[in-house]
């Protein structure tokens, strides 16, 4: 049996916001490294908050605290306290002023030496802004330390990360080898690629060692962090007597119907079945904005594995679409009826019990969970956003993330789902927009007509965005049997105004 130690360090407990002393706004990311109020983030970020490095005695910054629950105990002022102003290392160790309590240690970053981590893959947490969402999750590769740049004086070379998530804001975001549990970097620079898109993907940071020299004399660990145990539910399945009977089936409730039109996306579904297939994978979420097609990839990927070869189908398939139905006391009405059968789960159930009572009968048969649209038991801003708003629910997915089960959860959402970020069973999968071919293939399949140069020009305009793009073929076969030439009196989007909008409003006005 696999263990169920999966927990990672959590970057949440230990990420803050860097923020401007006057204005508030963040400049950066930092992390806590000590129980006594020291918090590493780049040099560059304290400069961006205004504060001079060569006479910054009595200049403080912002420290934030999203995770402390209490508004008026979130905001803290820093000052720095140590760094290297002899040399051009991107580190600036902060200490909080005028803090009487101690930081626990569950919430203080682990710390390691980074030449053990080459090729390891990362995680990393941080406040970079993407449209109104103002944090961020990324991950990638550690390729390792390479030589420092020209021009500068190094102490410590950095470390060569690879990752298509990193940008502006992630400055002073830890780097967390997920294979050795330790923050081996702090995220310092990125590469913006010229118009080959060459490199495109790499960034650096800041390599640990630094923080173990004097002035800042931080413990690191060579030897790796152990994971934690996940929670396991608490029910025990032979006091139903009738559980025997129980038999799988499926259970859809708000799925939408098969595709008609499909095009690309061949990879990322290629990635869940593989996800499906491991046993170290439990929970997978697709997450991206509106329209990027999230749930039809979803539907895609159910139709596969149900046609699939015998070896790989699940044993009951189970769906439920939060959009049509956000009630989670009815979902877990819905799910226990479905693994247990409509007698049992008519017993009078506490909402707590009926969460352990099918956390625990995942390990009977090898379901599929699909949970469509969870941004809507999600939190949409502030500091917990992409936090799950309900207790119960949070409770069932980190039972589905331990071990000890053969089932599988597939999440679709716009915000990344955050309370699973420690579970190295857990998966994030980013949707994007489609790429131009896929684009040409989806409006060609719906029976848009003209010459691939044009189409091209289609896709690009309306950024790729997958259901744009089917309204806007849709349209174009309904109004004009396909033809382009009045394409352009959709005038493009408003800056603040959904893309989709533009053609779903004129389609119908039409």
């Amino acid at each position: 049996m696999l263990s169920n130690n999966v927990r990672l360090q959590n970057l949440r407990d230990f990420t803050v916001q860097i923020r401007h002393i006057n204005t508030r706004t963040i400049v950066g990311t930092g992390i806590v490294v000590s129980t006594d109020g020291k918090v590493a983030t780049c040099a560059h970020v304290v400069n961006l908050a205004s504060v001079n490095l060569q006479s910054s005695d009595n200049e403080t910054v912002i420290v934030y605290f999203p995770q402390i629950q209490e508004e008026r105990y979130k905001e803290k002022q820093a000052k720095v306290t140590a760094y290297f102003p002899q040399f051009d290392d991107d580190i600036v160790l902060l200490q909080l002023v005028n803090e009487a309590s101690s930081i626990p240690p569950d919430q203080v970053a682990v710390l390691g030496i980074a030449e053990f981590s080459e090729f390891h893959s990362f995680r990393s947490y941080g406040y970079r802004h993407l449209d109104e969402y103002i944090a961020a999750y990324a991950e990638g590769k550690i390729l390792g330390i390479v030589e420092s740049p020209q021009g500068r004086r190094i102490l410590c070379e950095p470390v060569q990360l690879q990752s298509s998530q990193i940008n502006q804001g992630m400055s002073g975001a830890p780097v967390l080898d997920i294979e050795r549990n330790l923050v081996i970097g702090i995220i310092s620079e990125t590469w913006y690629p010229d118009q080959s898109t060459k490199d495109r993907d790499t960034a650096w940071a800041v390599n640990t060692r630094i923080l173990s020299l004097e002035p800042l004399n931080l413990p690191l660990h060579q030897t790796s962090l152990p994971l934690r145990e996940a929670s396991r539910p608490q029910f025990n399945l032979f006091e139903i007597p009738s559980l025997e009977n129980s038999r799988p089936y499926i259970s859809l409730h708000g799925v939408p119907p098969d595709l008609e039109e499909w095009v690309g996306r061949e990879h990322l579904l290629k990635s869940i079945t593989n996800d499906w297939r491991n046993p170290y994978r439990k929970v997978t979420s697709l997450i991206g904005f509106g329209g990027e097609g999230k749930t039809s990839i979803a539907r895609q990927w159910l139709s596969q594995i149900s046609s699939a070869h015998l070896d790989i189908k699940p044993d009951g398939i189970f769906w439920w679409n939060f959009y049509a139905e956000p009630d989670v006391e009815n979902f877990f009405k819905a799910a226990l009826e479905y693994v247990i059968g409509k007698s049992i789960s008519q017993l009078e159930l506490s909402i707590q019990a009926r969460v352990h009572f099918i956390a625990a009968m995942l390990s009977v048969n090898r379901y599929l969970f699909i949970m469509d649209g969870m941004e809507i038991v999600q939190y949409q801003s502030g500091d917990k956003y992409g936090l799950i708003t309900s207790d119960e629910l949070r409770m069932f997915l980190e039972f589905f993330a331990g071990t000890g089960h053969n089932s599988f959860c597939l999440i679709t959402s716009r915000a990344p789902v955050l309370d699973l970020i420690d579970y190295t069973t857990y998966t994030h999968r980013d949707i994007n927009r489609l790429d131009s071919a896929e684009g040409i293939s989806l409006l060609s399949r719906i029976g848009v007509k003209g010459d691939e140069t044009k189409l091209h020009d289609i896709v690009e305009k309306w950024d790729g965005h997958a259901l744009t793009l089917s309204l806007l073929g849709t349209f174009l076969v309904d109004k004009y049997a396909g033809h382009l030439a009045q394409v352009e009196e959709i005038p493009l989007p408003t800056s603040n105004e959904p893309r989709y909008n533009r053609v779903h409003s004129r389609h119908y006005r039409e």
